[in-house]
C-alpha cells in the first residue's frame, strides 16, 4: 500500500528532475561554426548558416563527407572500416563534436568568437 509520503517523495524527485532539465537546457548555446581538424592540423571552418556538402580528407588517404543542412552539421559518407562517425548524427551545439578516428577527423561546433582559435592542446 503506498502511503502519502512515498507519494510526497516520489512528487519531490519529479519535480527536481524536471528543475535539473531545465537549468541544463538554459547553457546550451547553438553554435555559428564547425571547425574541422585532421591529424590536429585545422583544415577549415565552416559557418552552420551556409548550407553545402564538403569533402574532408582525413589521414592516410580517407575521406569523410561533412553536410551542414538546416543550421547542423553531420557526416553522411565515410570510407573508414567502422563508420560510427556517420552514426553519430547531427549537432548544433557548442561543443558537441563529430570524430573519426581512423582518419584522424574532428568537426566541433564553435560559437562565433571561437572560430579561428586554437585550444590549449592543439599545436
Amino acid at each position: 500500500m503506498i502511503k502519502r509520503n512515498d507519494i510526497l517523495l516520489a512528487a519531490l524527485f519529479l519535480i527536481l528532475a524536471a528543475a535539473g532539465f531545465f537549468i541544463i537546457q538554459s547553457f546550451v548555446k547553438e553554435g555559428s561554426y564547425v571547425r574541422v581538424t585532421v591529424d590536429g592540423a585545422l583544415q577549415g571552418v565552416y559557418p552552420l548558416d551556409a548550407e553545402g556538402t564538403y569533402t574532408i580528407k582525413g589521414y592516410d588517404g580517407g575521406y569523410n563527407t561533412m553536410v551542414i543542412s538546416n543550421g547542423q552539421v553531420s557526416f553522411s559518407e565515410a570510407d573508414c572500416p567502422d563508420g560510427l562517425c556517420v552514426k553519430m548524427g547531427q549537432k548544433s551545439q557548442v561543443n558537441e563534436s563529430i570524430v573519426c578516428l581512423p582518419h584522424r577527423v574532428v568537426a566541433e561546433v564553435c560559437e562565433a568568437d571561437e572560430k579561428a582559435e586554437f585550444d590549449a592542446v592543439s599545436k
